[in-house]
């Protein structure tokens, strides 16, 4: 059960860390929009 709950805590930690990177990304699509 450890075992699970830690997996579970790492899985919410990966989209986390990509979820900078694409804000940055439609960030700059907005503004070469724009």
């Amino acid at each position: 059960m450890m075992h699970i709950q830690r997996h579970s805590q790492d899985e919410p930690s990966m989209p986390l860390r990509f979820s900078l990177p694409i804000r940055m990304l439609n960030f700059f699509a907005r503004f070469s929009e724009g």
